[in-house]
Parts: structure tokens; sequence; C-alpha cells
């Protein structure tokens, strides 16, 4: 009869048991004391912390996935390969990472269990956007960390403000739907009601990340006060990301700094600084490496000009850097980083000075803008129109009119045959069209059936005017420009405005002699 092992094994790490005593000789005996000697090489490479905790964490990593965690204090530090390491599972292994590093699960007496139940259902409560996502969480996590390790925070941070400013870090955009606060307020979601259309997102990462705490119960054994502290402290961080903020911080920073009042040993200037390295935190991805940068970039552009198609076909009003045909990544990211990131790290890097990763960031960012800039004015841009919101069906135009064909000197030249019973067009009726913000195709806006279906037969010829050319020569130019902008989508409504101008006046030129 085997005996009972000491040590039961689940995934790779080892609860221990307390089996009865056997009192066996023989071979029993021996194979007893195999199994047991099996089993403590196991548990020698499992950390405990604390009395009675066994760590699970050891284990639940590859060699991959340690060789990057091993980098996680250096600003070069490479989340996107993280991700791929780790089969999607960034932000849990930063997680645990982290709380290991900081001491926190000793400190706090965490229970493991419940902490990776925690790391796991923020991981699935971060939904699939472009940008926002677990893989943000994680890399803003990371930059977190690396700023309470300065030294000027480091010195004075408490566990307690460690273990918000983490917690913080990992939730800030809990459940982020994709799109900003203008466009749940244009919509009237229920979320913008709720929090009356004032830091709706932010107030909503806040509360879903409270709800995954006391769901998971990482915290339930901590005293009411403590658990108090951790909920304001949490809101009061997340709700630091609003970008609407953003120049009340940074005023608030120059004058701290000019008057040198920042005193670290008190609560209010330790939570105002922690302030600030979050909101440097969620922006930093221009300060990265130029690869890891334009991926960023890449991807929140995406995600705006996402949102952009839904404000698009639901005929509203385009969200400002949302319009995908108006805006290029090159161009949002100069004009991100002039008005909001060098600004706000200028002014933190003076404060944390010296600081070698804050000097770091900042020739990170001067490259990065230097790159940007050049790509803005070779016109090299990455966005690019993905489909047409409003389709012109084939059908709908004539088989007959072949297409236009541009010249080597530039010139459209319009085959178009101008056919009998040409439609006047007045320019009243399509004006109300034209004033919309977004483009539409122009044959579409007019009609093609009015605009080919009747006209006065040519039964006397074709009028010349002064300089000799035939009007009806011009108005199948004209036609034919305007159907060529139609094929490229061009958005300038005063270029189509002028094209439909200078077709009625010729139409109406000709019909009138």
């Amino acid at each position: 009869m085997l005996a009972k092992s000491s040590c039961i094994d689940m995934g790779g790490a080892c609860y221990k048991s307390s089996p009865s005593q056997y009192r066996q000789s023989g071979r029993s005996a021996s194979m007893r004391h195999k199994s047991r000697k099996t089993n403590v090489r196991r548990c020698k490479r499992v950390k405990t912390f604390g009395d009675g905790y066994t760590s699970l964490l050891d284990d639940v990593y590859n060699s991959q996935t340690k060789c990057i965690l091993s980098k996680i204090s250096d600003w070069s530090f490479d989340v996107f390969a993280l991700e791929k390491a780790s089969n999607g599972r960034a932000l849990f292994n930063v997680i645990l990472k982290l709380f290991q590093k900081h001491n926190l699960i000793e400190h706090f007496q965490l229970d493991v269990v419940k902490l990776m139940n925690f790391a796991s259902m923020v991981e699935e409560g971060y939904q699939h956007n472009p940008y926002h996502n677990a893989t943000h969480a994680a890399d803003v996590t990371q930059a977190m960390h690396c700023y309470i390790t300065q030294g000027k925070i480091a010195k004075h941070i408490t566990p307690i403000e460690t273990l918000i400013s983490l917690v913080s870090a990992i939730t800030h955009d809990l459940d982020h739907p994709g799109v900003n606060q203008q466009f749940l307020v244009k919509t009237s979601n229920p979320l913008a009601g709720l929090y009356e259309n004032k830091a709706v997102l932010e107030k909503h990462h806040w509360r879903t990340a409270i709800a995954v705490l006391y769901e998971t119960g990482l915290i339930d054994h901590l005293s009411d006060d403590v658990k108090s502290q951790i909920e304001m402290e949490m809101k009061s961080l997340i709700l630091a990301t609003d970008m609407t903020r953003q120049q009340d911080f940074l005023a608030t920073l120059k004058t701290r700094i000019i008057e040198d009042s920042l005193d670290m040993s008190r609560y209010e200037d330790r939570h105002f600084i922690l302030q600030i390295a979050m909101k440097c935190a969620d922006i930093s991805n221009p300060c990265r490496e130029w690869t890891t940068c334009r991926l960023w970039s890449e991807k929140v552009c995406d995600e705006f000009f996402t949102q952009g198609d839904i404000e698009r076909n639901l005929q509203l009003p385009i969200s400002s850097l949302c319009d995908r045909y108006g805006n290029t990544v090159p161009a949002i990211q100069t004009g991100f980083i002039d008005f909001c990131v060098k600004p706000l790290f200028t002014e933190f890097e003076k404060y944390l000075f010296p600081s070698s990763m804050l000097s770091e960031q900042l020739t990170h960012l001067e490259i990065n803008r230097d790159k940007w800039q050049v790509k803005k004015e070779s016109k090299q841009a990455t966005a690019r129109p993905r489909h047409i919101d409003i389709p012109l069906p084939a059908d709908d135009l004539p088989s007959d009119i072949p297409s236009p064909t541009v010249s080597e000197d530039g010139n459209i030249e319009s085959n178009l045959i101008c056919t009998d019973n040409i439609d006047i067009v007045k320019a009243s009726s399509v004006s109300h069209l034209l004033d919309r913000r977004h483009s539409l195709p122009v044959l579409n806006i007019l009609g093609t059936k009015n605009l080919l279906s009747r006209r006065q037969s040519f039964h006397d010829g074709p009028h010349t005017d002064s300089s000799g050319v035939t009007d009806s020569l011009d108005t199948c130019k004209l036609a034919g420009q305007l159907y060529q902008y139609n094929n490229n989508l061009v958005s300038s409504h005063d270029q189509i405005s002028q094209l439909i101008e200078n077709l009625i006046v010729h139409n109406t030129i000709r019909c009138s002699s």
C-alpha cells in the first residue's frame, strides 16, 4: 500500500497536507520515502510568503516570460514581446510580478489564489479595443512602477500607497468601451446619464475596479479604514487620467515647482505627485523607443477612426481627431506631443531631477517627435480610408459612360458623351446636403437618374463661346471631374460646390442660348 504524499501537486505548485503517519517497512516504506523526496524537490522551487503561504507565482512563468519580466524596471521593457511570450496574458503576468517585486503579498498577507483571480478578472474586464485594452493597462502599470521607484518618490512612498498606485494603474481603463466621453453623451448612453456627463469613463473605470476588488475578496481581510482609504485614493488617481483636467494639473505642478513647496513627507503632496505619475504613465507611449511608440500611435488612431466611422454612419458630428479623411497619424501625434506630453513630462523631469529615466524618456520624445514631423511634412500618412460609408451602387451608373482618364500633364480628360435630355440641377436642391461634415459621393448626392434624365436635344448644334471652346465639351469635362472626385472620395465640399456651380452655369448658358 502506497503512503500518502506530504504535498499535493496542483498545476505545478504544491499544497502542504497533513497525512497520517504510517509505520511501514520493506518496499512500501522505500517507495514512500522516494515519493517524499520527489515532492520535497518540487517544493524547493516554490517560494513562501509568510507562515502557511505557498506561492503559486513562480510556476506560472515560462522561460521567455521570465526573461522579459526580469527587465520590468527598465524603460526599454517591451510589453508587446511579453504579450506574445505569455500567449496574450501580459497584464496577468505584470500584476503577479510587481506584487512580488514590491513585497505586497507578504506585507498585506494577501491570498495568492485571490490575487490570481483578481488578475484574471481584471484582464477579462478589458474589452478587445485596438488601444484601450489589457495590453495598454500592462504598459501603464509598468510605467507607474518605474515612476514610484524613482529617488524622490521611493524614499517616502508607503506600502499602502504603492498598493493603491499599482492597482489604480492596473484598472485605470477597466471596461473601456473604445469610444470617448463625447460619443457617450451624444448617443445618450446610460453611463453618461448616470455620471451626469462628467468624467463618465473615469468614474466607470473606478467603480468597476472596486467591484472586482470585492468580488475576488482580495482586500476583505483588511480593516474598514484601510479599505476606505484604498477606495478613495484609487478614485482620485483614476480620475486624474481625465484629459480635460490636463491643464489644471500642469499649472499646479509648475506653480509648486517654482515655489519649491512640494514636501514628500506630507501625505497631500505625495498623493499629488502620484497623480502626476499616473497621468504621465497613461500618456507615456510617445516616450518609448520609436518602434513601440509608432505601434501604439497606430493603435490609438485606429480606435479614434473607428469611432469616427460609427459617428459618420449614425450621421452624428464627427469628434475631434476621429475623422480618418481629415486627420493623419503623424499630424495627430505631433499635436499630442506638443500640447499634452512634452509640457507635462518636462515639468515632471524638473521635479524628479536628477533622474536618468526621465532624461531617457525626453530624449525618446524628441526623436519620435522629429520622425513624426518628417512623416507629416512628406505626407506619408499611415491612416487610410478602410471602407466607403455610403457606397455608390454600380447599377446606378449608366453603362455607356466610360471612366475619365488623366493625361500626362495631370489634366482630367473625360470621354463622356453628352446624351440628350440632361437635367439642369439647381444648387438649392443640394446645398443642404453639402453642409454635412463628412464626405459623400457626388453622383449619389445629385441622383444619377436626375442628372442624366432630361434635357432638350442639340438640334441646333453645340453652342460655341467666345473662347472658341464648345459648351458641350466643357460640360463633359466638368462632369468627368465630378465623376473622378466621386471615385476618389473627396471630402472637401468647397471643391465639390465649385464644380457643381460651374456645371450649372455652363448648362444654364447653353440652354438659355
